[in-house]
Order: structure tokens, then C-alpha cells, then sequence
């Protein structure tokens, strides 16, 4: 029995040809929210660009955002968060303020940059995104860094974070690397990689107490 769908939005809800959710969907989320079915959105975008793309359109029962590093439930209250830890924090803001590349921070309520070139502003006009605006780092928690480094400039820094992952934008041929932390979650049946875990954490929050994903 299919007790939830996670959908990715972009190409998937949304469409960046029409810059619209096709009605057709749109009927379709309500169909299955009317047979009991949850559904959730699971991206890589912060909830300030699931706003932005979707308005409130589609009422979803949660939100893995930021590719499982912010996860909010159906009235976008944080339940499960995942910050890069303090030392690549360290790391990372200490690039950002040296201004070499636009770098762009996400915080639980924020999403800012260090500074715009025009290429940057066209790499985010094609994937439907607005520019962040230009703001100054004041210590708060990160959970998502996204640059736009050359190859060269990804290995040298990149390669300094211990606690990070990152990955080529590649859904949109983006030279933009997404820099997020990683996390693997001991439970009772052996250790999981966080995204899994998140999700099942997501399931948790909205049905009920009695489901057990592992």
C-alpha cells in the first residue's frame, strides 16, 4: 500500500520550458491527497525557492528541502535539521568573505551570496531561480553552500572540508558546485545514509506513530 510520494520539482513539478506546474498535475496531487496518498517535496532547493517556484499552490504534507538538510512538516515548521559542522563552517565562510568566486550561503531563513557576476546571474536565470541578494555572514548555522568555481578552484577548496560532500549541478549542465554536509545515522538494523533516514523521519512526522520504515 503506497502510504506517500516524494517529488523532485524541477522538470518534475515544475517545468522550466513553461515556468509553471501543469493543471494536470496540479489534479493530479489533489486526486491523490483525496485517496489518503501524503506527498512531499524532496529537493535540492531551499523552502525561499519552493516559494518562489511554487507559491502555495500545492499543499504539501512536508518539505525535504536543501537535499535533506531542512525538512519541515506541512505548516513549515523545522522538525529535522543537519548543519555543516564548525570547522568546514570555518572554512567555508572564510572563502566566502575572501570573494574570490560568487559563493552563495543557506541558512534556515536565509539565502545570500558574497557578490554576483553576470554569468552567475545567467546560470540562475536558466534554472528559474532569482539572484540572492548581497549580505554579510553573522555566524548562523549553514546546511548548504553553492559556488561558481572552475575545476581548479573546486579541487583547491572543495578537497580542505572534511565533513562535506559536493556535487556538480549537472541537472542543468551548471558550472556550480552544491556543497552539503554528510551524515551517516546509526538505527537499530545497522547505519543508513542520512537522505534515507530523513525521509522515513519525514513519514514519522505526519502519519502515524506505529509506521517503521527500517
Amino acid at each position: 500500500m503506497i502510504k506517500a510520494i516524494f517529488f523532485d520539482i524541477d522538470g518534475t513539478l515544475y517545468s522550466h520550458k513553461t515556468h509553471q506546474v501543469p493543471k494536470s498535475t496540479l489534479k493530479s496531487l489533489e486526486q491523490l491527497q483525496k485517496h489518503g496518498i501524503l506527498i512531499f517535496t524532496s529537493t535540492g532547493r531551499h523552502i525561499i525557492m519552493i516559494e518562489h517556484l511554487l507559491g502555495s499552490q500545492i499543499p504539501f504534507d512536508g518539505y525535504v528541502s536543501l537535499t535533506g538538510q531542512i525538512c519541515l512538516d506541512r505548516e513549515k515548521q523545522i522538525f529535522y535539521k543537519n548543519p555543516i559542522c564548525k570547522a568546514d563552517t570555518e572554512k567555508i565562510t572564510a572563502f566566502f568573505n575572501k570573494k574570490k568566486v560568487p559563493l552563495t550561503l543557506m541558512e534556515e531563513t536565509r539565502r545570500y551570496t558574497n557578490f554576483t557576476s553576470d554569468q552567475s546571474g545567467e546560470i540562475l536565470k536558466n534554472a528559474s531561480s532569482f539572484p540572492p541578494p548581497i549580505e554579510d555572514y553573522h555566524g548562523g548555522e549553514l546546511y548548504q553552500a553553492s559556488g561558481f568555481f572552475c575545476e581548479e578552484e573546486a579541487d583547491e577548496f572543495l578537497s580542505s572540508l572534511s565533513n562535506c560532500k559536493f556535487c556538480n549541478s549537472s541537472a542543468f549542465r551548471l558550472p556550480c558546485y552544491e556543497i552539503r554536509p554528510f551524515r551517516v545515522l546509526p538505527t537499530a538494523k545497522g547505519r543508513i545514509p542520512c537522505r534515507i533516514y530523513i525521509l522515513v523521519r519525514a513519514l514519522q512526522q505526519v502519519q502515524s506513530p506505529g509506521l517503521n520504515c527500517y
